[in-house]
């Protein structure tokens, strides 16, 4: 993360204030990073708006370019202005659709994180990083190549985004549960993990394996147990209900 030069700030001159940009302006202070900021509107003119943004934050020591532009849809407009600017970061405030929209309608938020080459921040909230949890989830059933290499992305900007807000890292892999047939199959307690998966049991491992040394400080935990975890960690609806911000990497599959 520490590595990205560009963050595109895709800006909703419609919200009261820009929680996206909030948080490009706390990683763009450590990293150094260009900040490209974005309007997909192809109605309007917002560029009074954007210039002052621009102004305001060249003021405070950033390298800031703006950009109004519109493609078709929000996320296909952002997808094509990232790889036009080869940005490393996206990162957009998420607006809850209403339900009906949303049973209809697949939502763009979800386009952006499914499609989108480069990692994508969905911001729901202004509160602060600082001393907080960051929560990094991979699937280590999926053990081929592509999957490691991925696995070892997530964690590495784990590390470093826990090093940014001073905050601890938790690595977390969930898998299906047996079907309760018989005793044997309910879930382990306690540290006892020689019931579950292989794939599972060896995360501890995998993550040393993959992760950056020396450079990250980080502290991790390790959680691959399903009975120590929340009904949201198992599968409950994040997206949706989820208070955090959201940090995503996106994988072909």
């Amino acid at each position: 993360m520490l590595a990205i030069r560009c963050i595109l700030v895709v800006v909703d001159p419609k919200l009261p204030e820009s929680l996206a940009l909030k948080r490009a302006h706390l990683i763009a202070s450590v990293s150094q990073s260009r900040l490209h900021l974005l309007v997909c509107d192809g109605k309007h003119d917002h560029s009074a708006h954007l210039e002052s943004l621009r102004t305001q934050l060249e003021a405070e020591g950033h390298n800031v370019s703006v950009q109004q532009a519109w493609n078709d849809s929000p996320h296909q407009t952002i997808i094509n202005v990232q790889q036009a600017e080869g940005c490393g970061l996206v990162i957009k405030q998420h607006v809850p659709d209403n339900p009906l929209k949303r049973a209809l309608l697949t939502p763009d938020d979800w386009k952006l994180l499914r499609y989108c080459p480069c990692p994508v921040l969905m911001v729901k909230t202004d509160r602060p990083w600082r001393g907080g949890k960051i929560l990094a989830a991979v699937d280590v059933g999926n053990s081929d190549e592509e999957h490691r290499t991925l696995h070892a992305t997530i964690v590495n900007h784990g590390y470093e985004i826990a090093e940014l807000a001073d905050g601890s890292l938790h690595v977390l892999s969930a898998h299906p549960l047996p079907c309760f047939g018989s005793r044997s199959d309910l879930p382990v307690e306690g540290n006892d993990r020689s019931a579950l998966p292989r794939s599972v049991q060896a995360l501890p491992d995998r993550i040393r394996d993959h992760r950056r040394a020396p450079a990250h400080r980080g502290r991790a935990r390790r959680c691959a147990d399903p009975s120590r975890m929340s009904s949201t960690q198992r599968g409950g609806d994040h997206h949706r209900h989820g208070r955090a911000d959201g940090f995503f990497r996106r994988t072909d599959g």
